[in-house]
């Protein structure tokens, strides 16, 4: 599959303006970071067992993880529909790869936009139309979008917390746990906020209280305790 339609208007002298736009798009996120971003790329599907086109495809190291991520570039003169974000879906679903990213020109319809928003695999949907706001930057998208677990690390890609019930002496009980994939401690608090264990003793940024590990005799962290009451 390609980034064609019947719309597209060919220039002799710079080729295709859907391939342009590929290439636009390949050398903005190539401005981004030290990801490895590669255009016109073909893998083998996961379940179909056949090759895949992929428009770009870029690839990132976070901590020990590869992070792999699809792009589709989609140059068409009107809005994409829900078939085009059902195949894109699909797509993902088959390579297997950590998200998928969507550029579209002229926008989704709203039933486009509904599905897309409610994908699985995750996916973004990027809107280039003039009065489109400007995408996230890269660095904001590889902090925030590609973050799939609860993990409050926020250097852990998609670690899911073993979260259980911490009981407390004089308050109810507060929800906290390991992460496999980082190894680090999180808990939640009850503002709603996530907050990494960095140190034995960590502050929640949105409402000021004060949590602390308790450690056994053997080191291993053996509970969760409050030490201050949010701020006020």
């Amino acid at each position: 599959m390609t980034s064609t339609d019947d719309e597209h208007e060919l220039e002799p002298e710079d080729g295709p303006v859907w391939k342009r736009y590929e290439k636009d798009v390949r050398e903005l996120l190539d401005r981004m970071d030290d990801s490895t971003v590669t255009h016109n790329v073909k893998r083998i599907g996961a379940l179909s067992k056949v090759a895949r086109q992929i428009d770009i495809f870029v690839e990132r190291q976070v901590i020990q993880t590869t992070v792999t991520i699809a792009v589709e570039c989609k140059h068409y003169a009107k809005p994409l529909g829900i078939g085009m974000i059902d195949e894109f879906v699909g797509k993902i679903e088959d390579l297997q790869v950590s998200h998928g990213i969507l550029y579209a020109l002229n926008g989704l319809t709203g039933g486009a936009r509904a599905r897309a928003d409610g994908a699985y695999p995750k996916i973004d949907v990027r809107d280039l139309a003039p009065n489109s706001p400007p995408p996230p930057s890269w660095d904001e998208y590889i902090a925030e979008v590609m973050k799939f677990g609860d993990c409050g690390n926020p250097n852990c890609p998609d670690g899911n917390v073993d979260w259980e019930e911490r009981p407390q002496q004089e308050s109810t009980p507060v929800s906290a746990g390991w992460c496999p994939m980082c190894g680090m401690w999180s808990v939640s608090c009850e503002c709603g906020e996530i907050t990494c264990f960095v140190s034995f003793e960590e502050k929640c940024v949105a409402c000021g209280r004060v949590y602390e590990l308790e450690q056994s005799r053997d080191g291993d962290v053996d509970g969760i305790i409050i030490t201050a009451g949010p701020v006020e």
